[in-house]
């Protein structure tokens, strides 16, 4: 950062962001007994926050909305 003489490590690049999803399986979860016997699909909506800097400022920090939808597939 020119600005104030100092050195910070930044990444420049594209990137994958990877995270893991669990369903579980409960006497209560009929539902989620009935939505995989049927293939059907399920959305995952959750919020990205991230802060981008560039050479010469870094941004406020920021939010997006981000959603999956997966479908869901009954192994034989």
């Amino acid at each position: 950062m020119e600005a104030i003489q100092e050195h910070v490590p930044v990444y420049a690049g594209k990137f994958r962001i990877v995270q893991d999803v669990t369903i579980n399986f409960s006497p209560a979860a009929d539902g989620v007994r009935s939505l995989i016997s049927s293939e059907k699909k399920v959305t995952i909506n959750g919020e990205l926050t991230y802060q981008a800097c560039d050479k010469t400022i870094c941004y406020p920090p920021d939010s997006v909305p981000v959603m999956w939808s997966l479908r869901v597939l009954r192994r034989s």
